[in-house]
């Protein structure tokens, strides 16, 4: 994970963004975390959305990037979006379902599975405390993939953490829409 990190750092260099605020949801979020550590002075506030400092064990991880490599991500994409919206927000946006289906056929397997490999092996427990930038924690209370409990761990151990929850599975930016929007901007806007 602190690759990728690194990687969107180089990014940030290369367009010459000094100080900046950071937004991540599931993985995106562990990335943040990463962040928030290297870059201390110039990351302001960090919102940490459906995501966890450890997801789960890494031979889940290992199977999952298995049956992308063998399978095609085909073979993951039902049970994916089944954790990802819950059933209700399924029925009545179905739009944004076959959004996010087009989106999961278009990823490269071999990709797939080097992110599987990042999450299996992220362990940032010992790290949240060293995280001293305002945080905003948000949970999915329907969230199966990074559960409430896991969100509330990182508010326990983030210093300057607050928290939220949204009726919402894992993709809350999507299934929250302007709820999760509102809730983001007002953390950032505050001083």
């Amino acid at each position: 994970m602190e690759s990728y990190a690194a990687r969107v750092a180089s990014v940030l260099d290369a367009l010459g963004v000094e100080d900046y605020l950071y937004c991540g949801l599931s993985m995106g979020g562990a990335i943040g975390m990463e962040l928030a550590l290297m870059h201390r002075g110039r990351l302001k506030k960090l919102v940490l959305s459906n995501t966890a400092a450890d997801f789960g064990p890494a031979d889940f991880w290992d199977m999952r990037a298995t049956i992308a490599r063998t399978d095609g991500i085909a073979a993951l994409t039902d049970a994916t979006l089944g954790r990802w919206f819950t059933r209700e927000f399924a029925v009545r946006r179905s739009d944004v379902v076959d959004l996010a289906r087009s989106m999961l056929a278009e990823v490269d397997p071999k990709g797939y599975a080097a992110c599987c490999k990042a999450i299996g092996s992220f362990d940032f427990g010992d790290k949240l405390s060293g995280i001293t930038q305002p945080t905003l924690v948000i949970a999915g209370t329907q969230d199966l993939a990074t559960t409430v409990e896991q969100a509330g761990a990182l508010c326990e151990s983030i210093p300057r953490s607050y928290y939220r929850e949204l009726d919402t599975a894992h993709i809350a930016n999507l299934e929250g829409g302007d709820g999760f929007t509102l809730v983001v901007q007002k953390f950032l806007r505050e001083p």
